[in-house]
């Protein structure tokens, strides 16, 4: 229960550091140029999103106008929770196939003769499970929105 506990407790920490990238500057009552500082941090934001894009997506998806700003956010801060329990937890990793499916971006692996495929829309993360050709005996869907869904979700695959 204790490892619980401190994994959380760690996984807390790294979130804090995405949650600042995307909530609004906040204005500081001690600047006497408050709208310069204001649009600095929006720079700042706005150049290290940028930057993560590229490094995470495929340079045809970067400039895609198929999909929402939200959607693409919500698909990279995802994949930065799994690539922190990844690092934590020393599991294996393969980049994911990514591709735009309507207003949806979607990612894919496969290791070990399983599939895990993720759909992201503006706020949700779906994820379909394949073992095998049976549907109703070799398959699972679900979310994978918290990361103790996105840990047990890629547990499933690495092992």
């Amino acid at each position: 229960m204790v490892g619980l506990l401190e994994k959380n407790k760690k996984l807390e920490r790294t979130n804090s550091v995405i949650d600042e990238i995307y909530e609004r500057p906040k204005e500081s009552s001690s600047s006497i140029y408050p709208d310069f500082e204001r649009t600095l941090k929006i720079n700042f934001r706005n150049t290290y999103l940028h930057t993560l894009l590229k490094s995470l997506l495929p340079f045809s998806l970067q400039s895609s106008k198929a999909i929402s700003l939200n959607t693409t956010l919500n698909a990279v801060n995802w994949i930065i929770e799994l690539r922190k329990i990844v690092g934590l937890r020393k599991y294996w990793w393969s980049e994911p196939l990514v591709n735009i499916s309507g207003s949806e971006m979607v990612f894919e692996w496969w290791h070990n003769g399983k599939k895990v495929t993720v759909y992201f829309s503006e706020t949700n993360a779906e994820f379909i499970k394949v073992w095998g050709a049976d549907i109703d005996n070799e398959m699972e869907e679900g979310t994978a929105e918290t990361n103790d869904q996105i840990e047990f979700l890629w547990e499933w695959l690495a092992s």
